[in-house]
């Protein structure tokens, strides 16, 4: 699990993720969670919730730092 870099996980996949061992490798590879008790509890457990019920304000200094490098493209 130390080795692990990078974690996808797929919301229509209940029972499956995808990672990555390095940045640099292209394909992920797939991690299967045996779910031999399928019972409504433990389907219960797994359901999926927004993280956040409206989206992430932009910081201050991010938003400028984004700001600036957008007038730059275009002066260039």
């Amino acid at each position: 699990m130390t080795d692990i870099k990078t974690v996808k996980v797929d919301k229509r996949s209940r029972y499956t993720f995808s990672f990555k061992m390095s940045y640099p490798q292209e394909n992920y590879r797939i991690f299967v969670v045996n779910n031999r008790r399928k019972t409504k509890s433990a389907d219960a457990q797994l359901a999926l919730h927004p993280a956040y019920s409206k989206k992430l304000p932009i910081g201050d200094k991010n938003e400028a730092d984004i700001l600036d490098l957008l007038r730059k493209k275009s002066h260039s």
